[in-house]
């Protein structure tokens, strides 16, 4: 079937590239999607690389099972042991709205992100842009995906063959939340 894609790779490795070089953390923790999301394992994999190529050991890193819903940024943030500290410097997750959920609900336990933690999202959501702490995320091309898809349908339409379809660009955009100046 015939979809227009993003590269996800090519921005979860320039965003993991952002936080390990710019702000040397070296704990890292990721929140997955679900596995039968393609998106979702694209970004896991990718952090798990650019961790890998950063030299960052598998004892440093922490992986927690997501489902892209809010509620599940919010139940690993109820769960999580804090008593002796967190156990990474920064958590990324493979979408803005679990992100989002984990941010308010350790809020509600005190812990406040970028002083005690950083966060990133991905996608790059309305919210992201507005709420406090700003969230770093990668942004997502949606207007340009959606122009593309209707234009490869329109040739579909007009003609059979109409060539590859190559992934559109996903670019990190950087806010508070991974520690960085309010930009």
């Amino acid at each position: 079937y015939e979809c227009v894609s993003t590269d996800n790779q090519r921005g979860m490795s320039t965003l993991i590239d952002h936080l390990a070089t710019a702000h040397g953390f070296r704990r890292f923790a990721f929140l997955t999607g679900p596995a039968h999301s393609p998106d979702a394992v694209a970004r896991f994999s990718a952090w798990r690389d650019s961790l890998a190529r950063h030299g960052i050991p598998p004892d440093r890193r922490v992986v927690y099972e997501g489902d892209f819903s809010y509620g599940s940024g919010l139940s690993l943030a109820a769960r999580l042991d804090v008593s002796a500290g967190l156990p990474f410097d920064v958590l990324s997750c493979a979408n803005d709205d679990m992100a989002l959920g984990f941010l308010r609900a350790m809020e509600s336990r005190g812990l406040r992100c970028p002083r005690d933690y950083a966060i990133t999202g991905f996608d790059d959501i309305p919210e992201a842009g507005f709420l406090t702490p700003l969230l770093t995320t990668v942004h997502q091309p949606l207007y340009e995906q959606a122009r593309r898809a209707l234009e490869r349908l329109l040739d579909h339409i007009e003609r059979a063959d109409i060539g590859a379809n190559e992934p559109l660009d996903c670019v990190p955009t950087i806010r508070e939340s991974c520690g960085c100046a309010e930009i």
